[in-house]
Order: C-alpha cells, then structure tokens, then sequence
C-alpha cells in the first residue's frame, strides 16, 4: 500500500470497534509478505506502520485531541485525486477487513451512508455504492467539489467514529456539502 492508503486502512481500523492483532492487518500493509520484515529494512517499516497506527489511535480516541486529526493527503486541497482516492480506498480496505458487513449495511442505513459519503465519492473502489444513496444524498455530493469533499474527510472519520463506537453519527454529509459550497 501507497503511505495515504496505509494511513487510511489504519484510520478505518481504528473507528470499527473490536482488537485487531497487527498479525492481522500488516500483511494487508505489505502485500502479504511480512516476512521480509525480519530484516532491518523490513523491520523498520513495519515499526513506521506501527508507529502510524499509535498515533491515529491517540487522535481519534482522545476526545481533546480529536481536533487535531487530519487524514494523510499529499497536497490536499489541489485536485490531487489520486492521493485523495489513495486514503479514501485504503479506508475502505480497512472497513472490508474489520467490518465485513459494511457494504451490505450501507444500503439499508442511511446515517451509514452520510457518514461514509465523502469517503466513497473520493474512492476509486466503491463509486458503485454512490447509486445506493437517495436523490437528495447523490446531490450533496454531486454538487461538491473535490476539494470539498476533502475538506470533510476530518469530520467523516470523526463521524465514522462515532457512529461505530458511539452509535451516533456526529457529521451530516447534507450540512457540510451545503457550508463547504457557501464559503467558496
């Protein structure tokens, strides 16, 4: 995985409730071969997603500190699009290998659809999912931009956060699409 997609996939397994052992998720990090991490390079690498994963998991779980968390994007903010769809994909990954069930969950709840909806717009895996969403919904995110979309990643993962841990989804795709538009 691309560093914003590992960031993204450690985000996501973050927000789903429930221990994940790192033997778990680093062979989806490294293409299945941890192996090669019993040399120093490897080893090294594999101490850098751990290290990631620490902090993302500081960011999110300190209520205080959840401010502070801002998804990894290279040049976030310029159309950089694949750096943007990069993270939003690797998210995704991570909800398939925690929460298998997502998708299927995706359709039949609409707050799950809200607190996703950037995340799937940005992705270049799950653009499919946007024909789940109703009329309204599809508008929202038609109607914003990349940059925009971006711009609410920080309150989606918050959100997502929420939602999985909390059960109360605290971001609304509807109220951010329509600030995001009015303060360009």
């Amino acid at each position: 995985m691309s560093l914003e997609e590992t960031h993204g996939f450690l985000t996501a397994l973050h927000c789903v409730p429930g221990a994940l052992l790192p033997l778990a998720w680093l062979p989806a990090i490294f293409g299945g071969d941890v192996e090669k991490g019993r040399r120093r390079e490897g080893a090294e690498m594999i101490a850098l997603a751990m290290r990631m994963s620490n902090e993302i998991a500081r960011s999110l779980f300190d209520t205080s500190n959840q401010d502070t968390f801002v998804p990894l994007i290279a040049f976030a903010g310029r159309g950089a699009s694949a750096s943007a769809a990069a993270w939003c994909d690797g998210f995704l990954k991570g909800l398939d290998l925690k929460a298998r069930a997502w998708v299927e969950h995706i359709e039949e709840d609409p707050e799950l659809r809200r607190v996703l909806c950037p995340i799937v717009a940005l992705s270049s895996r799950f653009r499919a999912v946007l024909a789940a969403m109703d009329e309204a919904e599809r508008e929202a995110v038609g109607d914003a931009e990349e940059e925009d979309l971006e711009a609410m990643l920080p309150d989606a993962v918050l959100s997502a956060y929420t939602y999985w841990r909390l059960g109360t989804p605290a971001f609304d795709i509807m109220t951010a699409s329509a600030a995001a538009t009015a303060s360009v």
